[in-house]
């Protein structure tokens, strides 16, 4: 099966997206790269359904559940945002990650609690241009079920395109690929707690990039690349 996923399209453009940014820049800069350069082929993606989504600015639903990423993914929240904010800003940012990592933590999907991305501010996500791949591919058709699954707390979930979610996992697995291949530590991370732990520790991207996982403590799994590749799904 992973070999078949590996000949589609939408799987090769991701790996040179990712092959491109990480050519000889083994840093977190350039696995931030790789995460930017994937993220807008899944915006493309999304921009491609024929049926507008009925999500738009200050819809903050989904911004209370879980969310796994890749340190990638990580290091371009955290590249991005020490650009952008000033340095009371990010005491801001790092103080409201850790609340939201110790909510987190210890934690499944279904037991997870409804709290607030540490990245909500006033409704709005504040890394909106540089967010995770799975808030990228994430829409809806109904707010009304995004609501209740918001009030009730039951994974409760309206109607989506099926094939954004199957071009989003093919370019998130590619990107794991090319991330592995250049040597960096993959898996899945909670992002609460692995944002928590970038912003309370500098060197810890640093030390990804050399191959030592300083994020094992809000690691979900091994992966969805390991997951096709054993036939998990």
């Amino acid at each position: 099966m992973l070999s078949q996923l590996r000949q589609t399209p939408t799987w090769k453009l991701a790996r040179q997206h990712a092959r491109a940014a990480l050519q000889g820049n083994r840093t977190p800069a350039g696995a931030a790269n790789a995460a930017a350069r994937v993220g807008g082929q899944v915006d493309e993606v999304v921009r491609g359904i024929m049926r507008p989504p009925a999500c738009a600015r200050g819809c903050s639903y989904c911004c209370h559940v879980r969310v796994d990423v890749s340190i990638a993914e990580i290091a371009r929240l955290v590249v991005a945002l020490r650009k952008r904010l000033s340095s009371e800003q990010i005491d801001e940012l790092r103080n409201r990650a850790r609340v939201a990592a110790n909510g987190a933590r210890g934690t499944t999907p279904l037991t997870y609690p409804t709290q607030p991305c540490s990245l909500l501010i006033e409704g709005e996500c504040s890394a909106h241009d540089v967010r995770p791949l799975a808030c990228r591919r994430e829409h809806s058709f109904e707010v009304d079920s995004c609501r209740e699954a918001f009030e009730t707390g039951e994974d409760i979930e309206g109607e989506v395109d099926l094939r954004v979610r199957a071009e989003a996992s093919l370019i998130q697995a590619a990107l794991e690929e090319a991330l592995k291949a250049a040597g960096f530590p993959v898996g899945s991370y909670e992002l609460q707690q692995a944002l928590s732990l970038a912003l309370e520790n500098a060197s810890a991207l640093d030390e990804w990039a050399k191959g030592v996982d300083r994020f094992e403590s809000a690691r979900t799994g091994e992966g969805l690349l390991d997951a096709i590749a054993g036939g998990d799904i």
